[in-house]
């Protein structure tokens, strides 16, 4: 590959699989793709350590299925017998893993510094340096062909439903779900953890202000977010100089030309836990954001695990019916509604034959002891995105330019 500083290196797909030649170098082809849309939004790639990069690639059933981006290659086992057949199950992971040979490996926040492995690293940048990724490793794969209109709109919508209706997201901030990493991933705790309620990934958080972002950099200054990485990546990026928040918001001001954007956009998104208006940004492109069940009753129970015969209560979300009731997580459903619960089939059924409003009893057992309470459903709260063709409107030819400049090809 090359590109505009005129360097040459070499991108490597090693694959480790029980498939034909023929069907490797079809899938390197479409990593082909991938890689060229990438470096359409960076402009440059990163210089390589001996001008090599390896995407170091296993297909086996037995696989957990993961990705690990390192500073010169990134490793995918892929849960499959082949690649041949499911050659897109695994490219996310290949576009977010290449992403991060650009964000993470060089453009990386001060706070991730020293690399020290005895003890963690506390970082309050991993909103953008996982969240910008993970908005990218989606957008990309539909910039270069391999996604859908809709599958790229469903991915929107798990980041927009995330931000909008998780009690972690609508409690807490993106710095401090960053900060709460090192107790998340992987964290151990023998004592039982209010996680569900206090911690929202950073991947999806991230990616939620990415998105917001990248819509309101387009509509309101005509900029985008690919304008703000290479705004980033030459002074921290390229010279591999560690950056810090503010560092961000700075760059944000000069792009934008209006300090006064960047630092509300900060104090209110980034710092503070305001929600950005989706239903108007994505309206830009042709998008409608609305209830996803209207009219459904929603209890806030969530998942039961069945333990012998006993509906045992996983979470309740902080704020929903249940949680209201006093229901709290390892509680065992005995009856709802008159209806004995021994499946989540069971609770399903309760919760779809009544509506919005309606007032249910629910007995139930806490630490062995047998309790009633009444839970008022409310209606379900989670969204959908959908085109504006899809909801029955009929989108203008700025609306269609726009979700086209934004979704389709930047290879010139």
């Amino acid at each position: 590959v090359s590109d505009k500083t005129g360097r040459k290196q070499t991108i490597h797909h090693i694959a480790i699989t029980a498939d034909s030649q023929e069907a490797v170098d079809k899938y390197a082809e479409m990593l082909k793709k991938m890689v060229q849309e990438h470096l359409a939004v960076w402009g440059e790639f990163p210089k390589y350590d001996y001008g090599n990069y390896y995407f170091l690639h296993s297909s086996h059933p037995e696989n957990a299925g993961d990705g690990m981006e390192h500073r010169n290659s990134t490793v995918i086992v892929q849960r499959s017998e082949k690649i041949e057949g499911n050659e897109l199950g695994a490219l996310g992971t290949f576009s977010h893993e290449f992403f991060h040979s650009w964000n993470v490996e060089r453009f990386r926040p001060k706070t991730l510094e020293p690399f020290d492995f005895t003890h963690s690293n506390v970082s309050d940048g991993l909103w953008m340096a996982e969240g910008f990724t993970q908005y990218y490793g989606g957008l990309l794969l539909k910039r270069a062909g391999f996604r859908t209109l809709e599958q790229c709109i469903q991915g929107f919508n798990g980041i927009v439903n995330t931000v909008l209706t998780s009690p972690g997201a609508l409690n807490y901030s993106p710095i401090d779900a960053s900060r709460y990493a090192v107790f998340a991933d992987a964290g151990v705790a023998i004592d039982q953890t209010n996680k569900t309620n206090i911690f929202t990934s950073y991947y999806t958080y991230g990616a939620s202000v990415a998105l917001a972002l990248d819509l309101r950099l387009r509509a309101n200054y005509k900029l985008t977010l690919d304008d703000y990485m290479r705004a980033l990546w030459a002074p921290y990026g390229r010279p591999e100089i560690p950056y810090n928040v503010p560092d961000l918001q700075k760059t944000l001001a000069a792009l934008t030309k209006d300090p006064s954007f960047a630092d509300a956009f900060f104090k209110q998104y980034v710092y503070g836990t305001a929600k950005h208006d989706y239903a108007a940004l994505l309206s830009n492109a042709g998008l409608v954001l609305r209830k996803a069940n209207p009219g459904k009753a929603f209890s806030g129970l969530g998942r039961v695990t069945v333990e012998g015969n006993k509906a045992v209560i996983s979470s309740t979300l902080k704020g929903s019916p249940a949680y209201l009731a006093g229901l709290d997580v390892g509680d065992v459903l005995l009856r709802v509604a008159g209806e004995t619960i021994k499946t989540q089939a069971d609770l399903t059924a309760v919760t779809v034959a009544h509506k919005p409003g309606d007032k249910i009893q629910v007995t139930y057992t806490h630490r062995g002891i047998s309790y009633n309470t009444d839970i008022i459903l409310s209606e379900d709260p989670a969204l959908e995105i959908v085109t504006m063709e899809n909801a029955g409107q009929t989108p203008n030819a700025t609306m269609l330019d726009f979700r086209n400049k934004w979704l389709n090809t930047q290879i010139k």
